[in-house]
């Protein structure tokens, strides 16, 4: 029989007890509904932790730092279709980007129907700013 797998992150306690409290009623209810945890992905009493290429922590959301590494290191695209993965990154992160849309104007105009793919100083000068810090 297939195991089923949740992934479970209980709420942040302060206190140690309250800690293991919270994770006794989680491994409780899991046990009630039959589920697994793969122990290989779990991580208890962690501060912060990366979690769909983000950085979560007690108080705080940022963009996981190896994602801005991978997006400030990407060669300027030379296809529409570069291009739209070029933006589509961009906008998995558009969050931490302040006036995106405004400041990639040249990059979606190579997006148009029948537009000529020249990647210009102005598309050049768009692409650098808009790559989060």
């Amino acid at each position: 029989k297939p195991s089923r797998q949740v992934a479970a992150q209980p709420q942040a306690t302060a206190q140690p007890l309250q800690a293991r409290l919270a994770l006794k009623r989680l491994f409780d209810r899991l046990r009630e509904y039959k589920l697994r945890l793969n122990p290989a992905k779990c991580t208890f009493g962690a501060r912060s932790r990366k979690l769909l290429g983000f950085v979560v922590s007690e108080r705080v959301i940022e963009v996981d730092p190896d994602k801005v590494k991978a997006i400030k290191e990407l060669p300027p695209p030379s296809t529409v279709p570069e291009v739209g993965g070029f933006l589509g990154r961009l906008n998995y992160i558009a969050h931490f980007i302040a006036n995106m849309t405004d400041k990639c104007q040249p990059l979606f105009r190579l997006l148009h129907k029948n537009a000529v793919m020249e990647w210009d100083h102005e598309c050049q000068k768009a692409s650098t700013p808009s790559r989060p810090t």
